[in-house]
């Protein structure tokens, strides 16, 4: 069904596109410019539409494909709601069947977008029978284009069209053009230890001898997603450097990020196998510690978003998307005849960004948050990515669903973002300490080759938040909000077994796997109900403050107080016999791990160290339960260490409101110090 995008052509091959129904009572010049104006009906009959539809009118194709679509899903649903009973469902697809209906068109061009409404309504007396909307794009070089602001999705990501745009819309993003006024400027940077010399494509070369020369490089983001067939060693290192290496042996990814960054016409590109001597532990430590530089300092970072492996390559084409539907269109004032292509589903099919290889992995969030500028090879299109966020190159219309985090604010590639900056201000620090904290949602997720990376996998970033908070940073957590980036949690259907090894103190965010959020964005200095009297940690390797530990600990002062918990349903009671587990639950307790949580319905006895306590929360005048008026208390849980007796691991996090039963405990409980591992 439907036809392909395609470019303006003469009116006789336009009007071929429709039937001659259609051409009579919508594309022809006079109807189609009152139509564009305002909105218009025709009346027509299902079997018109049938007719027409099998000969190769793509107007009446689309609206069979509109009607038939919005009726067989209403049958699926059965009753709803909003779309009557299964008896109106069937009668109005007897309507279609025997009677006329009356079509309403109308199109509407807002935010950079044209659509187009559809209304099906019975000619005889008005009965709404479906609505559609859809969305309208025209050819750079069709006339509809200067009335039609979208372009069709760009697909030959190899051609040299796509790659002319991409230097179009990148040189507009340096230049600071209209939208790009927060983004940064390029300036030179030193070349990183190692980078590959693409000036010929064909063979490829490893240079090291780097010392003074700033040059602008490319560098690329991508999922090994297997085991490297290249990479740079101690033993063919020189070998790289000397006669450069095989093509006939190199990924495809690798091959096609060499074709791109000799389209830009620049000399040199970055990869991490290639660039940093994988049989090396001290050189990937430096290298790992460089991750920052080398994606803020890079001219453009290529991400391979769609490629699962490094074998596949990024550069073959993208998928029509199905259907498409190109129609007549006439220009408003001189009536010239153009083409404009219909796409039914384009908005009921966003694309999902966070499907994307990439977008799943660890080490790949570093690299694109850390990249002042990228061109993303998506599954669907190109697109570009910079402080104003990310664009379809070619003006396509980007209906992009991504939940996680997409670029850093545009403070982090400010002028002497690389250091000697003024302190922060409060407002700022709560500020980007809660953009910290979406980091670690979006990030804590993603899967890791290796589990004992989870601390160096965002090592780069928290070198760039470090350099702004100018704060102590312990196993992922900051000093000067420490008692706030304590209170991290799993998601409630995300608890999984521990990493099985060592990767930080069990009061670190790290020391998990899954996904990990923070339900407190920022704790204020008088919420504290709890003081941090030391925090240490004992680093893997001491050229990576930012990387992965061996031990740590942690001392604080507090007053502990004691509850049952029901670890397999997050539920926290009183103790017996001053309370019942029959009773409800206080608040929620949290397991950290799998291995944590009990048997169904099993209740145990659990420490709890409140860090913080917050104010009721406001009822904005409807009917709440009393304990939803009173202040909350946070704080983790904790179980005697199984390493040293005198000391405790935390095993979850807490939230409890501060009932009179609660703030009685609270205050019977002395204050003492506990160590925790």
């Amino acid at each position: 069904m439907g036809c392909p995008l395609s470019k303006p052509e003469s009116p006789a091959i336009l009007n071929n596109w429709v039937c001659l129904f259609c051409r009579e009572h919508l594309f022809n010049h006079d109807v189609f410019q009152q139509t564009w104006q305002k909105r218009t009906s025709y009346i027509t009959s299902w079997s018109q539409i049938q007719q027409s539809s099998g000969k190769g009118c793509q107007w009446c194709d689309l609206i069979f494909s509109q009607v038939d679509l919005a009726l067989r899903t209403r049958r699926d649903q059965g009753q709803t709601e909003y779309q009557g009973t299964r008896e109106s469902i069937e009668r109005g697809a007897d309507i279609l069947s025997q009677e006329t209906i009356e079509i309403g068109v109308s199109f509407r061009t807002d935010d950079g977008q044209t659509l187009l409404f559809l209304q099906y309504e019975n000619a005889s007396d008005g009965e709404a029978l479906a609505m559609s909307c859809i969305s309208v794009c025209a050819s750079s070089d069709s006339e509809a284009s200067k009335f039609i602001p979208t372009r069709p999705l760009v697909r030959q990501m190899s051609s040299k069209d796509t790659m002319q745009l991409a230097l179009s819309t990148l040189d507009e993003c340096l230049q600071g053009v209209e939208s790009h006024s927060t983004c940064p400027r390029y300036t030179k940077s030193a070349l990183p230890t190692r980078v590959i010399d693409c000036s010929d494509p064909e063979k490829p070369r490893l240079k090291m001898d780097v010392d003074g020369i700033e040059e602008p490089y490319v560098a690329l983001s991508y999922v090994w997603g297997e085991s490297q067939p290249q990479k740079t060693t101690t033993q063919n290192m020189a070998q790289y450097v000397g006669s450069g290496w095989n093509m006939d042996q190199t990924p495809q990814t690798i091959k096609d990020a060499v074709r791109v960054t000799h389209a830009l016409r620049l000399r040199y590109l970055w990869v991490d196998a290639y660039c940093i001597i994988q049989d090396s532990a001290d050189d990937k430590a430096r290298e790992i510690r460089n991750m920052r530089r080398i994606f803020q300092g890079a001219y453009l970072t290529i991400i391979a978003a769609k490629t699962p492996k490094v074998t596949a390559g990024f550069l073959g084409d993208c998928p029509r998307p199905q259907p498409a539907f190109t129609v007549p269109f006439y220009c408003p004032g001189d009536g010239r005849p153009a083409a404009m292509t219909l796409l039914p589903r384009a908005l009921g099919s966003r694309y999902e960004a966070d499907k994307e290889p990439t977008n799943a992995r660890g080490w790949c969030l570093e690299e694109r948050i850390l990249s002042p500028r990228a061109l993303i090879y998506a599954s669907n299109t190109l697109q570009y990515l910079c402080q104003r966020g990310s664009v379809n190159v070619g003006s396509s219309a980007n209906l992009t669903r991504m939940s996680g985090i997409d670029r850093l604010p545009s403070r982090f590639f400010a002028p002497g973002a690389g250091g000697d900056l003024e302190p922060l201000d409060e407002s700022t620090t709560r500020e980007l300490t809660k953009v910290w904290h979406k980091v670690l949602q979006d990030f804590t997720p993603r899967g890791l080759t290796a589990p004992q990376d989870r601390l160096k996998a965002i090592a780069g970033v928290a070198d760039a938040f470090h350099i702004r908070f100018q704060s102590r940073y312990v196993a992922g957590l900051w000093g000067h909000h420490l008692l706030g980036d304590l209170l991290w949690t799993k998601a409630s259907a995300d608890t999984h077994p521990g990493p099985g090894v060592y990767r930080a103190p069990s009061w670190s965010w790290a020391s998990v796997d899954g996904a990990v959020y923070n339900p407190w964005p920022f704790v204020e200095p008088d919420q504290a109900c709890c003081a941090i009297l030391d925090c240490q940690v004992d680093l893997a390797h001491e050229g990576l403050p930012y990387g992965a530990l061996t031990g740590g600990h942690l001392i604080a002062r507090g007053r502990m107080i004691k509850f049952l918990w029901n670890s397999s349903r997050h539920f926290l009671y009183m103790l017996e016999p001053a309370g019942s587990k029959d009773e409800p639950a206080l608040g929620a307790g949290d397991p950290d791990r799998l291995e944590d949580v009990r048997g169904d319905g099993e209740v145990v006895e659990v420490r709890a160290l409140p860090l913080v306590q917050r104010p009721p929360k406001p009822t904005l005048g409807s009917p709440r339960e009393e304990r939803q008026k009173l202040p909350s208390l946070s704080g983790i849980l904790l179980d005697i260490s199984d390493t040293r007796r005198d000391c405790y691991r935390r095993v979850g996090f807490f939230s409890v409101s501060l009932t009179s039963e609660v703030a009685k405990l609270l205050a019977d409980s002395a204050e003492q110090t506990v160590t925790v591992l």
